[in-house]
């Protein structure tokens, strides 16, 4: 079988391998999966419901509803005190599908892509399957894996077309604070590159506050945003997120849509659009947001009175250690997950900056949460005899 050299270089066995062996029947705990635990709004399915009934199921504009569309502009615009209306929102089937389109819109074959590491998998499978090169800039835990300014400054070139930033961030919770994202802005535009910002974890800031890189809109127009509803309102299987950005991108991704999507799912949309003006929403997802962060205490208090190095994550509901042995991270995740039944994900899944490290997502039960560093402890000790 022939199969594009591109697609057959990016790499997924270890995922294979990995996940292949929880097919097995034994109880284990997975702390792996990196979707709430929460479950959809009831005000939100019966919205969804409705729709349905009402025959709502049909294709909708490319693009998404326009009602929706113009929703998001006037609410983020708002948010962010800049000018937006609907055509500079795209909807799409998830974050992950907005995200491709855009990397794919913007990125030629031979183009340099600038990510900071360890990063979400998919920025640098994506910039490779258009022919680009990733360029990966290391961030350390003793610094909270915050990106330095110069670093990038070091690595651009007159190929680089993009630099993805990621806030809060996948696998380290780690949030760009607004001095080093206007940093980050100012040195774009000096060098006349696009900023992808994937901020699809937006609401789940524990600390401080967040900022957008849609606030910075006014001194720089080659910014474009990427945003879920998935994680949020906890309907990941539901596929909905969207971007913003000029319109003269957003009018090319919309073309791409057209071709890989025809539209985004309508019951979905016809959801969010009540659910974003709804007080009943907006209060659970607070309340959620709050158990979350009881968790991220919870989880960071158990990993540092074990010994371990962590940083403690601003946002997400990821945490980030090192790991305690001399062995790689594969190694690490797989031996832990055959010997105590406890999955976590190797760090070099998310560049090579993550190697040396594992990621936990704290959205499980607190119960489940403390069993689980029980086990890795015990795993360590018996590891380190």
């Amino acid at each position: 079988m022939r199969i594009s050299e591109i697609i057959n270089s990016i790499e997924t066995s270890w995922i294979e391998e990995f996940f292949d062996s929880l097919s097995d029947k034994r109880e284990i705990i997975n702390l792996g999966i990196g979707e709430p635990d929460f479950g959809v709004p009831e005000e939100v399915k019966k919205i969804a419901c409705s729709a349905i009934a009402e025959g709502k199921n049909r294709y909708t504009p490319t693009a998404g509803l326009r009602e929706l569309r113009e929703l998001i502009a006037e609410k983020y615009g708002s948010w962010w005190n800049v000018d937006l209306d609907y055509s500079n929102v795209i909807l799409t089937p998830g974050a992950s599908n907005a995200l491709f389109m855009i990397i794919a819109s913007l990125v030629k074959t031979g183009d340099e892509v600038i990510i900071p590491s360890p990063s979400y998998p998919s920025y640098e499978a994506i910039v490779r399957i258009v022919g680009g090169k990733p360029v990966e800039i290391p961030t350390v835990l003793e610094e909270d894996f915050k990106p330095k300014i110069e670093e990038i400054n070091e690595c651009i070139t007159q190929r680089t077309r993009l630099i993805i930033v990621n806030t809060p961030t996948n696998p380290t919770g780690y949030v760009y604070d607004e001095e080093l994202l206007n940093s980050l802005v100012d040195l774009a535009s000096e060098k006349d590159i696009y900023i992808l910002s994937d901020e699809v974890y937006e609401k789940f800031v524990y600390d401080g506050e967040f900022t957008s890189c849609n606030k910075f809109r006014t001194k720089f127009d080659k910014i474009i945003t990427v945003h879920s509803f998935s994680k949020t309102y906890g309907m990941t299987g539901w596929r909905l997120g969207f971007a913003i950005g000029d319109k003269s991108l957003i009018k090319y991704v919309i073309k791409l849509q057209t071709y890989m999507n025809a539209c985004p799912p309508s019951t979905a949309q016809y959801a969010v659009l009540h659910s974003l003006s709804s007080p009943y929403v907006a209060e659970v997802v607070k309340l959620n947001i709050n158990s979350y962060r009881t968790r991220r205490d919870l989880i960071y208090d158990l990993l540092k009175r074990r010994g371990f190095s962590v940083s403690l994550p601003r946002g997400a509901f990821y945490i980030f250690p090192r790991i305690p042995l001399r062995v790689n991270s594969y190694e690490f995740c797989k031996k832990l997950l055959m010997s105590q039944g406890v999955v976590v994900m190797p760090g070099k899944a998310f560049g090579s900056g993550g190697e040396g490290h594992f990621r936990i997502t704290f959205a499980v039960s607190p119960k489940l949460l403390i069993q689980a560093i029980e086990l890795i402890e015990k795993f360590v000790s018996y590891y380190n005899q």
